[in-house]
């Protein structure tokens, strides 16, 4: 398969992920910054999204204890951003709410390592003709 080939079923696989996460219940989606919020934005996804940026783990999970809804935890694929994704996985899960993962994991498999964080999706798939 060629190179060019690839890289369209992967921007193809990412729309996709983003379609299916717009179908799924209505969610809270986690980001690290501002910069993420509107890439996602961007992208189309329909879902609230809450940065995390110069927030404590707690106060992050009384802002979603607030809001009441399923998380999509969708953190920078860093160092920094897998840590904090685990930490709030285990703290969100310790007070019942219903924490997804798939979207990130998803995405990371997806890039191979090329996007070290979500505000560097849209540099990745490109023009977004989908849109």
């Amino acid at each position: 398969m060629g190179l060019k080939r690839l890289e369209c079923l992967k921007k193809l696989h990412i729309k996709n992920l983003i379609d299916k996460m717009n179908s799924v219940e209505p969610s809270l989606i986690l980001v690290e910054g501002v910069n993420d919020k509107r890439v996602l934005q961007l992208l189309g996804v329909k879902h609230a999204i809450m940065t995390c940026s110069g927030k404590s783990v707690h106060e992050i999970i009384d802002e979603v204890l607030e809001k009441g809804l399923p998380v999509i935890l969708l953190m920078d694929f860093d160092e920094k951003g897998i840590q904090l994704e685990k930490n709030l996985e285990k703290e969100l899960r310790d007070f019942k709410v219903k924490v997804d993962t798939f979207f990130w994991r998803e995405l990371q498999r997806v890039t191979l390592g090329k996007v070290r964080e979500v505000q560097d999706l849209l540099r990745y798939v490109g023009e977004i003709s989908w849109m």
